[in-house]
């Protein structure tokens, strides 16, 4: 699974940064549990990050992937709606 990681383009700390300070541009429930949270891209201004996290009946915060995407994806999403 680390290597999955690693392919990634982001950075971890950049992401726990998000998930504490930041205010994301959007979020959504995917699922009973489970939320999409988009922020922007820490380097590259026409990506956004994607954070998936569940968060357990307990209130732990799991993140199950993070991965990048690009802004126009998000845009389309708002327009649509």
């Amino acid at each position: 699974m680390e290597e999955r990681w690693l392919e990634r383009d982001f950075k971890i700390n950049y992401t726990v940064d998000c998930l504490v300070n930041k205010i994301p541009l959007s979020i959504s429930k995917t699922y009973y549990n489970r939320f999409k949270l988009i922020y922007p891209h820490e380097t590259k201004p026409t990506m956004d990050l994607y954070v998936i996290i569940e968060i357990s009946d307990d209130e732990n915060v799991i993140v199950i992937t993070v991965y990048p995407e690009e802004k126009k994806r998000r845009e389309h999403e708002r327009k649509r709606r």
